[in-house]
This record gives structure tokens, C-alpha cells and sequence, in this order.
């Protein structure tokens, strides 16, 4: 009898498990994640195997590595030994000043928020119980976990990064060149890529007088340029606070690359920011994601009205590429209802395309790859594609002025 693909990657995450040399607790923890939601099991596997590499407690590396998508900085920062595990306590991150302004500053919030000291708490509930737990009971709670984490950064996730990497991906297999800026401090899209840095380059070239972002580009082997970044831009916002035109830096940067590409994607910070500011006035369009399990109107509108306010200061270029909707689980939602749902809002920039929930896209990170590459016969790989499609007819049906013509009317009118 044949297997259906879903049969086929659950046999495959398995083989995974089993590669990864887990204990035989850990490996009753997989069998039953693979039931209970097959994209954890990936990530939980990833951790075990991230951990093996690290001198850090494995089992807040595996939560933090689980919650990749939500605070994917958090894991480079534990493999970077940028925590204080001095007092630690059965494994869990200890509650000190320097480990909650690490935290905060890596989740994109004050160090009073009360959202930091949720996630210290959520990580010792985790490490208390996914350690002495095996079976059902750890998978169960490594799935409250990621719910408490999707809570706790809801109207924050967009699928922005598996947006950025995927979308580069699907246009490459279309034939283009792609050069994928990473502005984001946490650097999910060069982790998830492979090329993971402490984004002080990155820094200094935004900073500089004559900026040269050549020199960063990475080459990968799926046919993907990245500009990668890590937790040094973070100093970017301090680094220019007196500095006139500081919302303009990185317009200045990105116009001095060479034409050698035809599309220059840049995935910003998941918060409004000086960094998602200023790429917004650089840039041609936007393209907005919205996690369809986390949709709500407020954080849309919110960030919505932030994208015009910076159209109506610094950018009057920019467009709309469009709004599309990711992770959305047929058998929970209606997919016409979200759709009608976001149309009430946005109107006709509404992407056609919809990027359903797949756990090939899940899996993508730990090969290092777009899901395109890492799994071309997939639902993930077919919705990226489409978008991909769609995304071109919809910049061919809109066009803007080239960046050299915008450059030399700004120059005219200073004259």
C-alpha cells in the first residue's frame, strides 16, 4: 500500500531522531510530537542536535530553538555563551539584570515589560517539566510551550523571515537574482540560511560615509545573495541618534549596490523600529505578511498606518506589493473567510495566493535551505512559487521610477 506524504515525513523525522543519536526518553518524546504536531518534533530534534554542539543546559536550548520562529536571536545568543549561567538552576536561564536586558533586547522589548518576565517564567516551567517528562507528557509540554510563546509575541509573528527566505527562493527557481538583505537583529533569515554573523560589518557599513555592502554579500549554493546580520545592529538605533538623515542611511546603502540583481528582498525587525523605518524609505514596495492563526485587526492597522506614515514623511514612492496571508490551516480556518476578512481591510492589495501551513517550510531551517530547495514537491514549495508569481504580475502592473531617476529629480530640486 502506498504511503501518503505526510506518512513519508513523519517516517522521515523519525530517521532524524535516529540519526541524532537521542536517548530513548527523548526518542519516546519525538514518536509522540510527530502525532501530536509534526513541526515540533523537527525543531525539537534540531535543538537535541544544536545542544549536543553547545556547552549550554540542553533543555532551555531546546526551547529556545523550538521557539525559533518567535525569538530565533535567543538561540544564537546561548550558542554565542552570551548568558550568565553562573546560578543556574536545574538547567534554566537565571533571572539576573544581564539575562533579562539580553532577553528584552532580543524579543525587541524594554527590560520592564512584563512580556520579559513572562518568558522567564515560561522557560522554568518548561525546563521543570520537559525534563523529569518523557513521552506524551514532554511533547505536551513542549506544545503548551510553543502555544505560551505564540501567545506571548502574539501580533509580533508574521511569518516575515519564511516569507523573505522562501519568496528569494521561489524567484530564484524562477530565473532571477535575488540578494536578500537581513536587517533584523535576530537574524532569523541568516540562521535560518547558514551564514549566521555578530552583525558588526553589517554596522559599520551602514555607518560609514561611503558605505560598500559588496564586501558582506554571501553566495549560496541554492542560487541566494544574503546580507547577513546578528545582535551588533542592535547598536544601530544608539549609533545614530544625533546624526542627521538617520532615517536615510540605509536608502544611502542600498543604492550604492551594483545593478546585478533583479530583486533586493529585506527582511526587517518584527517591531516598528528606526531599522524598519529607514528600510521602508529605501525601498520600491512592501510586501506585508499576516499569520492567519494570530490574525486580529489592531496590530494590521497599526502597522499599517506606520507604513503611511512613512510614505507620507520619507518615502512617497513606495507601493503596496501586496498583503498575503501565511499559515493558514485548512482544516481550522476557512480560507475564503480570512481572505474576506483581510479584504475588508487592505481592499485589493489582498494577495490571491495563500501560504498554507506546511510542515516542509517548518523543516526548511535545519537543511539551511528555502523550502523550495529543500522540498520542490510540497505545498509550501507550490504556495511560494505561486506568490512568487504573483508578486512579479503585480510589480509589472505597478511599476515605479528607478532609483536613478527619484536621485536626480531630489538632486534637481536641491539645486
Amino acid at each position: 500500500m502506498a504511503r501518503s506524504g505526510d506518512e513519508d515525513a513523519n517516517a522521515a523525522l523519525l530517521a532524524l531522531a535516529d540519526a541524532a543519536r537521542l536517548s530513548s526518553t527523548d526518542r519516546t518524546t519525538v514518536e509522540e510530537l510527530v502525532r501530536l504536531d509534526p513541526r515540533l518534533a523537527g525543531l525539537f530534534i534540531r535543538g537535541h542536535e544544536l545542544a549536543a554542539q553547545s556547552h549550554v543546559p540542553g533543555t532551555i536550548f531546546v526551547l529556545a530553538h523550538i521557539g525559533r520562529e518567535l525569538s530565533n536571536g535567543v538561540v544564537q545568543a546561548l550558542s554565542d555563551g552570551v548568558f550568565d549561567f553562573s546560578k543556574s538552576d536545574g538547567g534554566a536561564l537565571p533571572h539576573n539584570e544581564t539575562n533579562r536586558n539580553t532577553i528584552a533586547t532580543l524579543l525587541q522589548l524594554p527590560p520592564s515589560d512584563t512580556l520579559v518576565t513572562k518568558w522567564f517564567r515560561l522557560q522554568n516551567t518548561f525546563v521543570a517539566s520537559a525534563h523529569w517528562k518523557s513521552g506524551r507528557r514532554s511533547a505536551e509540554a513542549i506544545a503548551a510551550a510553543f502555544r505560551e510563546l505564540s501567545e506571548l509575541l502574539h501580533g509580533r509573528v508574521v511569518g516575515k523571515t519564511t516569507t523573505a527566505v522562501c519568496l528569494a527562493g521561489a524567484l530564484v527557481q524562477r530565473g532571477k537574482r535575488v540578494l536578500l538583505v537581513d536587517l533584523d537583529p535576530q537574524a532569523s533569515a541568516s540562521v535560518w540560511l547558514g551564514v549566521p554573523t555578530d552583525g558588526t560589518a553589517l554596522l559599520e557599513a551602514l555607518l560609514a560615509e561611503d558605505p560598500d555592502l559588496v564586501p558582506l554579500v554571501h553566495q549560496l549554493p541554492e542560487g541566494i545573495d544574503i546580507i547577513a546580520s546578528g545582535l551588533g545592529l542592535t547598536r544601530f538605533e544608539a549609533s545614530v541618534a544625533q546624526r542627521p538623515g538617520r532615517d536615510r542611511l540605509i536608502r544611502k546603502a542600498l543604492s550604492r549596490l551594483p545593478e546585478r540583481w533583479n530583486y533586493v528582498l529585506v527582511d526587517t525587525p518584527g517591531s516598528f523600529n528606526l531599522l524598519t523605518v529607514s528600510a521602508l524609505a529605501a525601498a520600491d514596495y512592501y510586501l506585508l505578511p499576516i499569520e492567519a492563526a494570530l490574525l486580529s485587526a489592531e496590530p494590521l492597522l497599526s502597522m499599517l498606518e506606520g507604513i503611511r506614515q512613512v510614505v507620507e514623511m520619507l518615502n512617497p514612492e513606495l507601493k503596496c506589493a501586496g498583503v498575503v496571508a501565511c499559515r493558514v490551516k485548512q482544516r481550522a480556518n476557512n480560507p475564503r473567510e480570512i481572505l474576506d476578512l483581510l479584504r475588508e481591510h487592505v481592499g485589493d492589495v489582498l494577495c490571491e495566493t495563500i501560504i498554507r501551513d506546511n510542515i516542509n517550510v517548518a523543516e526548511a531551517p535545519a537543511h539551511r535551505m528555502s523550502v523550495g530547495r529543500y522540498m520542490g514537491r510540497s505545498r509550501g514549495a507550490d504556495d511560494y512559487s505561486a506568490l512568487a508569481e504573483e508578486i512579479e504580475r503585480r510589480l509589472a502592473e505597478r511599476p515605479t521610477r528607478s532609483r536613478g531617476e527619484r536621485d536626480q529629480e531630489r538632486k534637481t530640486a536641491n539645486a
